[in-house]
């Protein structure tokens, strides 16, 4: 019997996004999945916002950079945390010094 439920362990976690660790509260911007997604031109992920409180079964309760709330707790599988340029660290910057070739469109 225990040997069984390891074996379907190890499948379940084999098969299933599981985080363990925790996202930081308010270190970071995250993106949710846009789970009321319609047609193929909506935004894969709403966002940004940021983590307020973890509730106890693991999801998180959001807010909006206004500071308002979110509607709905938010599971650990549904979030994607973005990295950002620290503040001392530049964005690389390209200038296009001439197009070489083009189509003209008839």
């Amino acid at each position: 019997m225990e040997h069984q439920q390891k074996i379907g362990n190890a499948y379940f976690m084999k098969t299933h996004k599981i985080k363990h660790n925790a996202f930081p509260l308010n270190a970071v911007e995250i993106y949710i999945q846009n789970i009321n997604k319609t047609s193929k031109t909506d935004a894969p992920y709403e966002g940004p916002y940021f983590i307020h409180n973890i509730t106890r079964p693991g999801c998180y309760v959001l807010r909006d950079p206004t500071g308002k709330l979110f509607s709905r707790n938010v599971p650990t599988s549904h979030i994607k945390m973005v990295n950002k340029p620290k503040e001392n660290e530049e964005v690389p910057h390209f200038e296009v010094q001439a197009i070489l070739d083009h189509r003209v469109s008839l």
